[in-house]
């Protein structure tokens, strides 16, 4: 019963006084790669690739040998490595014990060859299965992570689409979605959560491409019904997003309809009501104030930051949650940092020279 040709590339490391033996049992089955550390007592330099399997002869020496498995777990953390133990029958209380600390198999002394290289066999095969599934895992990881990234660059030139109808650089997109990220891991969000919120926010004013350019770039006051039709871009966003099946864009559409909700109801659209408005909608209600009010705009000039933050902390209890503003106090140095590193003069300056 010589290994399956697949196994002459697997390497076995041997930790045994009789290591000798051992090789040469392996390699008239066929296996080629096996080390073999001869002195259980002496900590040798583990090899840079990671065994395929380990045994333990332990020639009543257990406790020696747990160190061994200390040290193979550490050094390859993240590898899947089968231990196979071999002992007399004076060894079995051992038998428990090792089972407990990692051994897979136990071979019983004196050898009887086939029913050790079967269990060995066994022992590669699981190996092999473990490594494939790792490597679909890595690749299925792969193909998610290159997903979400066409993902997020659609998200981001969809937003830059819609702002640059009334805005020379996008980058109220940039900022605010920062802002609002800023803010959700200030709330206590999981990283992974502020992650898709900063992706999502840049879609909020997606809805604004369906509003006619006479009313989204007036230089004024809009009339009661341009107004009106002004609202509606948060209905038109979140219909241009739903239905997706997609955690992200699913995020986003909540946004698009929510973001100017206000927290005691008299808001737009649906006139929600303090926490009836979902969480990305409040936070990206503030990241969308306060980078509208520091910015120029077709009808007004920028406000300073401080002039901004004071505006905002007299909004609280009416139209932002009142915890949120505590959080936004808290980290406005943050707030006005990422300002200060996408500043549309400072931008506009660089791409000049």
């Amino acid at each position: 019963m010589r290994a399956p040709v697949l196994y002459k590339e697997a390497s076995i490391l041997i930790v045994s006084v009789n290591g000798e033996k051992w090789k040469q049992l392996l390699g008239s089955y066929g296996y080629e790669r096996i080390i073999t550390i001869h002195d259980t007592n002496i900590l040798v330099e583990l090899p840079n690739s990671c065994p395929d399997l380990l045994l333990l002869d332990i020639q009543t020496k257990w406790a020696g040998h747990t160190v061994w498995l200390s040290r193979i777990y550490n050094c390859y953390p993240d590898e899947y490595i089968p231990v196979i133990m071999a002992g007399e029958e004076k060894d079995e209380p051992y038998c428990l014990e090792a089972l407990d600390k990692g051994v897979r198999d136990f071979i019983r002394m004196p050898i009887q060859e086939k029913d050790a290289m079967l269990r060995i066999r066994n022992a590669l095969e699981i190996r092999w299965l473990n490594r494939a599934v790792q490597m679909q895992k890595r690749e299925l990881e792969m193909c998610t992570h290159n997903m979400y990234k066409s993902q997020c660059e659609l998200v981001r030139l969809l937003g830059n689409a819609a702002e640059y109808r009334d805005n020379d650089t996008g980058l109220h997109v940039t900022r605010m979605s920062r802002y609002t990220s800023c803010l959700g891991a200030a709330a206590g969000l999981p990283a992974i959560e502020c992650e898709l919120l900063l992706q999502a926010s840049s879609l909020h004013d997606i809805g604004k491409i369906g509003i006619p350019d006479s009313i989204l770039l007036k230089k004024g006051a809009l009339t009661a019904e341009e107004w009106k039709i002004m609202q509606t871009h948060t209905i038109i966003g979140a219909r241009i997003l739903e239905g997706s099946s997609y955690r992200l864009l699913q995020l986003a559409e909540t946004i698009a309809l929510t973001h100017h909700e206000k927290w005691d109801g008299s808001g737009y659209p649906n006139r929600l009501k303090g926490d009836e408005i979902p969480l990305v909608g409040q936070l990206t209600a503030i990241g969308d104030v306060f980078d509208a009010l520091t910015s120029d705009r077709p009808y007004k000039k920028a406000w300073t930051v401080q002039e901004a933050r004071a505006e905002i902390i007299r909004g609280s209890g009416t139209h932002f949650n009142p915890d949120l503003v505590a959080l936004f106090v808290d980290t406005f140095d943050e707030l006005v940092s990422i300002k200060e590193q996408y500043n549309e003069c400072l931008v506009t300056k660089v791409a000049s020279v």
